[in-house]
């Protein structure tokens, strides 16, 4: 115990130290993109990158530590795990944050989508992880209720269909006259075919868009 609280007490304080650095650029949404130097897709895809990295590296910690300590710990550790798990979510805030800002300026697809998903998916992960410590329960109740959300979030996310769920977002877009990547639609699969066939046969939906083409 006493070396899990060091080892999580200096990542806990290298984490806040980053998130603090990195706050403006992380959390500054269209004002911090306008400073650097990045296309919309770069910024989103930093910002994704940096979930999965924080998200993977804190899940394998926090994991690893309360096999070796147990479930039973002091106040003190308790707080350290939860300190570094509400670390991550504020990087998966970011995130998500960053991806609505790609979304919100080029509309959507089903990889933007599939991002999405996976913010989602691993935000709840997150709670159910910091639950799993506040309560000091076994991992083993971690990993059933964590297996059971990912089957769940899969099934949701394939019978959505999201190649037809972007192509009926994308079209709303459209109509309210946002810009939307044209280039999208021949991506799409055979899913959203009778939907491209419908709106593309309704006369206002091109009227006062903006478009752009975006790789």
């Amino acid at each position: 115990m006493v070396e899990s609280k060091v080892i999580l007490g200096g990542l806990a304080i290298l984490f806040g130290l980053f998130l603090i650095l990195q706050a403006s650029v992380m959390f500054g949404g269209s004002v911090a993109f306008e400073k650097i130097d990045m296309t919309y897709a770069e910024y989103a895809r930093e910002g994704f990158n940096q979930l999965i990295a924080a998200s993977a590296l804190v899940a394998f910690i926090v994991l690893t530590l309360r096999d070796q300590h147990g479930a039973k710990s002091d106040v003190l550790l308790t707080l350290l795990h939860g300190a570094l798990i509400v670390e991550t979510l504020l990087v998966l805030v970011s995130a998500a944050m960053r991806l609505n800002l790609y979304i919100d300026t080029y509309g959507y697809t089903d990889a933007r989508l599939f991002a999405y998903w996976t913010i989602i998916t691993i935000g709840i992960m997150l709670v159910l992880l910091l639950a799993n410590v506040l309560q000091r329960e076994s991992q083993g109740v971690l990993m059933r209720r964590s297996l059971v959300v990912l089957g769940v979030s899969a099934l949701i996310f394939n019978y959505s269909m999201p190649d037809a769920l972007s192509a009926r977002l994308n079209f709303k877009r459209a109509e309210a006259g946002q810009r939307y990547d044209l280039m999208s639609i021949h991506q799409l699969s055979e899913e959203a075919v009778p939907i491209v066939v419908r709106e593309l046969q309704t006369p206002h939906v091109f009227g006062d868009m903006k478009t752009d083409s975006v790789i």
